[in-house]
């Protein structure tokens, strides 16, 4: 390969590592909240009641998990990068399943609108099959968390907005870039990121047509 292969390949592979980190699977439901309290209806709860209810899951999604997965990282010298290895996974899922099931129980005592908690449960329940599978075998949270999001946005389009035809290209894109990613980065195989993504939508599908 001449130098300008391997510049457009690194390049690529830099472009593929973006990709995947704004698209990490715990900043799904942080943005899902966003966009509800300023592209919806919902744009004019007060902003106190907004800003409480975003930091509550800011905490319980991203915050919390990313520092327990951070600290177990270095109690144990884990290399970098090692939630890569499906065995390395188990711990690090335990702590978010935890986590996001908290934050579940602390919405609900919050008497916070049912279709919010909900989204929690969907993420709750996406990633208690993947944590489940990957005691076998490996598939992507981050096309699970698109997937869910894709299945949310057909469930809450009619709900919120009425351009929900805009909203799903967006998400069927995005799903289709984070796989492209993902596969580049050789995390994955093309049949991890389907039954990833699968998984997260048929798991928000389940939720909101039971609940």
């Amino acid at each position: 390969m001449n130098d300008n292969g391997r510049k457009i390949e690194s390049l690529l592979l830099l472009l593929a590592r973006v990709v995947s980190a704004l698209f990490n699977p715990l900043w799904f439901v942080i943005v899902l909240f966003v966009l509800m309290f300023t592209m919806t209806y919902l744009a004019v709860l007060p902003l106190f009641y907004k800003m409480y209810v975003l930091a509550v899951v800011l905490f319980f999604t991203v915050l919390l998990p990313l520092t327990a997965i951070f600290a177990y990282g270095k109690l144990l010298r884990l290399p970098k990068g090692y939630l890569s290895v499906k065995e390395n996974r188990l711990i690090p899922y335990a702590f978010t399943l935890l986590s996001y099931f908290f934050g579940y129980l602390l919405m609900q005592r919050m008497l916070v609108p049912y279709y919010m908690t909900l989204v929690l449960l969907v993420a709750l329940v996406a990633m208690l099959v993947c944590a489940l599978v990957n005691v076998k075998w490996k598939i992507s949270e981050h096309l699970a968390a698109a997937g869910a999001a894709t299945g949310g946005v057909i469930f809450y389009g009619p709900l919120f907005t009425t351009h929900v035809v805009w909203w799903l290209c967006a998400m069927i894109f995005v799903s289709g870039l984070l796989a492209t990613a993902r596969m580049a980065l050789g995390e994955h195989s093309l049949r991890q990121v389907f039954w990833g993504w699968t998984n997260g939508f048929v798991s928000c599908v389940v939720v909101l047509c039971c609940f």
